[in-house]
């Protein structure tokens, strides 16, 4: 399952395409770990200010640090589906 990208997330993309940067290559330049910088971009979590501020600095405003949208939840799987059981039919 792909997990959809924030708003936040499709302008940094596509940012970093249009300057032919890697997601690698920004995590280098604000010292974060691949899995984090993810983490923001599908909002499981929103990046500390400090990071937001660096990322916007960085693009030259393109990604503003008020963009970020707060995180969202992923969905938990109930008991039923973690264990992969189904009704049967009657």
């Amino acid at each position: 399952m792909v997990t959809p990208l924030g708003a936040a997330g499709k302008k940094l993309d596509k940012w970093l395409d249009d300057h032919a940067h890697t997601r690698s290559w920004l995590c280098g330049e604000i010292g974060v770990a691949s899995s984090v910088l993810w983490r923001w971009l599908v909002r499981y979590q929103r990046p500390r200010v400090d990071f937001a501020v660096a990322i916007e600095q960085l693009t030259g405003g393109d990604v503003p640090a008020s963009m970020w949208e707060p995180p969202i939840k992923p969905k938990k799987k109930t008991a039923r589906e973690a264990s992969g059981s189904r009704k049967k039919a009657a």
